[in-house]
């Protein structure tokens, strides 16, 4: 209980008495000193990475849909997304760990990635809230994946949603318009292969069509056909003779 200069108590937490009107000495201070907010930061849906309010995920290069530069809002984003607590302190960007080339047989089905400019530019007509963040990489060594087993899955790996696709596109430079899990190629009965949209948030194209493929819906591959995907990566299907 304070007291007024007057004499009368005063209640914790005022500022004046309420007999006489007398400022309490040694009131509390207010506003004036109160601490300054804490920077605004977000949480990335894709990857779980606590930062701050930058236009893009430092880890994996997800859009942050409450940027100012995404006013308009992005269509994959939620309208009102809800940071997750972080579970690990943040650390230094840092780029991600290149995927391993598989060693290439002589015989069988390759996949070869590889930056498609025409695709790209192509792309970036669409006009989308977040093209002109997205820049055409300078430099994109050629990976190749050997296609064995039933299934390939095609993505990029992301250790908090415990995803490790089979061609994993996670490595610099990184495509952000691919999907963790994006696509898939399966065996076919005749001992070839079909591609599968698995219900990625950008679309899936063959061939250079102006359509993405539907989702779920198997569409068979031949030697040399062109799989395009995220912002500016080609597939190309290859059959290696042996000898």
């Amino acid at each position: 209980m304070n007291t007024c200069p007057n004499g009368h108590e005063v209640e914790e937490g005022l500022d004046y008495c309420e007999e006489c009107g007398a400022r309490v000495t040694g009131a509390p201070a207010t506003a004036a000193s109160a601490a300054p907010p804490a920077p605004r930061s977000w949480s990335c849906r894709q990857c779980d990475t606590t930062q701050s309010n930058s236009r893009f995920c430092e880890a994996c290069g997800e859009p942050n849909p409450d940027h100012p530069d995404f006013a308009g809002g992005l269509e994959s984003a939620p309208q009102s997304p809800t940071p997750e607590p972080a579970t690990d302190p943040i650390r230094p960007q840092q780029d991600p760990e290149p995927p391993a080339v598989e060693t290439v047989d002589d015989s069988g089905w390759l996949l070869t990635a590889a930056a498609d400019r025409d695709y790209f530019s192509r792309i970036q007509g669409f006009n989308g809230p977040d093209a002109g963040g997205i820049q055409f990489p300078v430099v994109y060594p050629p990976r190749r994946f050997v296609l064995n087993g039933q299934q390939v899955f095609i993505g990029r790996r992301s250790r908090s949603r415990g995803i490790e696709p089979d061609i994993d596109l996670s490595g610099a430079p990184m495509d952000p318009g691919v999907s963790h899990s994006h696509a898939a190629i399966v065996a076919t009965e005749n001992g070839g292969w079909a591609l599968v949209d698995v219900g990625s948030a950008n679309g899936t194209y063959l061939n250079g069509a102006t359509d993405p493929i539907e989702p779920g819906q198997p569409q068979p591959l031949t030697d040399g056909d062109q799989i395009q995907l995220g912002a500016w990566t080609r597939l190309t299907i290859s059959r290696q003779e042996s000898g």
